[in-house]
C-alpha cells in the first residue's frame, strides 16, 4: 500500500471511461497543487429517460460475442486516443443496474478482454478501474469484488477508482473518510471482514491487495433531496480538508473527482446554470490552497466564471496544454462576482484551450 505517492496526471483535458468525462489538469512527475487533484464528474446523459433508453436497450447485459466488446473499445480508443489517455472500463459493476451477469463473466468478459484492448490500441493509455460502488450488502460486497479482480486481472489496471457515497445518504463527509480510511476491528484479518456487520475500509483492502499503483475517487457527492445546498458545500469543504491539506497518511488518494457537473439533486448547478454553494465551495478551496484557478476547456464557446472583488483575471489559451505554454488574448477583468465571457466567433476557440487564471 503507497501512501505517498506520485501524480497521474496529464497536462490535457482527459476523459474517463465512456460514460463519464473528467477534465483534469495535472502534473507530470510529483503530487502536484490542490488544483490538480480535484475534478468533476460531467456526464453527458441529462435526463434518466436517456438513461432508461439506454438501460433497456441492453446496458448491464453480458456481450453475446467478447469480440463485438473488444473491437467496440479498439475503435473507440484508437479513434481518441490523441485526446484521451485514462480510460475507465465500465461503471459500478457490483449493481444491478450497470452488470447483471457474475462477477467471474465481469473479470473474464469485461475486464480482461477490455484492458488488453485498451493497451494494444493505445501503449500510452492507461487502464482506470473496476468502479466499484462501496456496498457491503450481500452479493454486492465491494471487497469482494475488488480482491477477485485485482487477484485475476490487476497487473492490466494502471489506476485503481472507486466511487463511494455517505451511508445514511444525508450523512456527512467524515462518514466517507471512515469508509476510506478507517482503522476496523477486523482490518488486517481478511477472514473475518463482515463479522459482526463490521467491514473493512477501502485502505486496507488495499493493503490486503498490496496494491502500489495509483488510486481515484472517481464518484462521491451528496444530493439536495437530503441536505441543504450550505450543508453540501460544508461537507466539500470538509471532505477536501480531510484529503487535500497535507496529511502525509491521507496522500494515497490522487484524485477526488465529485459527482457532478450537472443540475439535478446531484449537481452543484442550479436548473437554470447558476452555481449551487457547493460550487463555491470548491472554488473557494482550491483558490485559498493554491491561489490561482486554472480550468482548460477546449471547444468553448462561452465561460462562466465566480470571481474574487478586485482580483484581476486574465484569458489565455494554448494549443497544446502538454507544454504548459499559455498565451494571453490581451483581455483582462477585475473581479466583481460571477462573469460570463463568450466568444463573438467560435473560430477563436475551435482546436484551442481555455483557461481563466487569477492575476493577483
Amino acid at each position: 500500500m503507497r501512501k505517498k505517492g506520485q501524480s497521474l496526471g496529464i497536462r490535457q483535458a482527459a476523459a474517463l471511461a465512456v460514460v463519464a468525462a473528467i477534465p483534469c489538469h495535472v502534473g507530470a512527475d510529483d503530487q502536484g497543487p490542490v488544483r490538480d487533484r480535484i475534478g468533476i464528474d460531467i456526464h453527458q446523459l441529462t435526463d434518466d429517460a436517456r438513461l432508461d433508453l439506454i438501460r433497456d436497450s441492453g446496458m448491464g447485459w453480458v456481450p453475446d460475442d467478447v469480440g463485438d466488446w473488444t473491437a467496440a473499445v479498439t475503435t473507440v480508443v484508437t479513434r481518441y486516443r490523441d485526446d484521451i489517455r485514462y480510460w475507465g472500463i465500465w461503471n459500478e459493476p457490483n449493481t444491478t443496474g450497470f452488470w447483471t451477469g457474475t462477477r467471474q463473466q465481469f473479470i473474464d468478459v469485461i475486464v480482461k478482454p477490455a484492458a488488453d484492448a485498451i493497451h494494444a490500441a493505445d501503449p500510452d493509455a492507461r487502464v482506470v478501474g473496476p468502479e466499484l460502488a462501496h456496498f457491503v450488502s450481500s452479493g454486492r460486497v465491494f471487497y469482494e469484488w475488488l480482491l477477485d479482480i485485482f487477484t485475476q486481472a490487476g497487473d492490466r489496471i494502471d489506476i485503481l477508482s472507486h466511487h463511494t457515497y455517505p451511508r445514511p445518504l444525508a450523512a456527512d463527509h467524515t462518514t466517507i473518510t471512515r469508509q476510506l480510511d478507517a482503522d476496523t476491528a477486523f482490518g488486517d484479518q481478511p477472514d473475518l471482514w463482515g463479522f459482526l456487520g463490521v467491514h473493512p475500509s477501502l485502505r486496507e483492502v488495499l493493503e490486503e491487495l498490496g496494491w502500489s499503483g495509483g488510486v481515484w475517487l472517481t464518484e462521491f457527492g451528496w444530493r439536495t433531496t437530503d441536505l441543504s445546498e450550505q450543508q453540501i458545500a460544508d461537507n466539500y469543504t470538509g471532505l477536501f480538508n480531510d484529503w487535500l491539506t497535507g496529511d502525509p497518511d491521507r496522500n494515497w488518494i490522487d484524485k477526488l473527482l465529485l459527482y457532478h457537473a450537472q443540475t439535478d439533486e446531484y449537481g452543484i448547478f442550479n436548473p437554470d446554470g447558476s452555481p449551487r454553494a457547493a460550487y463555491f465551495a470548491i472554488y473557494d478551496f482550491i483558490d485559498a490552497s493554491d491561489g490561482i484557478i486554472e480550468v482548460p476547456m477546449k471547444d468553448v464557446i462561452s465561460m462562466a466564471f465566480p470571481t474574487d472583488q478586485g482580483a484581476v483575471y486574465m484569458l489565455e489559451y494554448t494549443e497544446d496544454v502538454a507544454t504548459d505554454s499559455w498565451n494571453s488574448r490581451e483581455w483582462s477583468i477585475l473581479g466583481n462576482g460571477l462573469v460570463m465571457y463568450a466568444f463573438d466567433d467560435t473560430a477563436d476557440s475551435a482546436g484551442k484551450y481555455y483557461r481563466i487564471r487569477k492575476v493577483n
